[in-house]
């Protein structure tokens, strides 16, 4: 088995899918991404 990304890859990964998904110009708030299952804070 082998990794292809990294934690903070994926995790944006996630957030620019979520982000795409959503209705155009529709406002979201790195609290509201943080909240959604699988989705974690970057670490500084």
């Amino acid at each position: 088995m082998s990794v292809l990304f990294s934690r903070q890859c994926e995790y944006a990964l996630q957030a620019v899918m979520y982000l795409a998904l959503k209705p155009e110009r529709e406002m979201t708030s790195i609290k509201e991404l943080t909240k959604k299952p699988g989705y974690k804070a970057a670490a500084g």
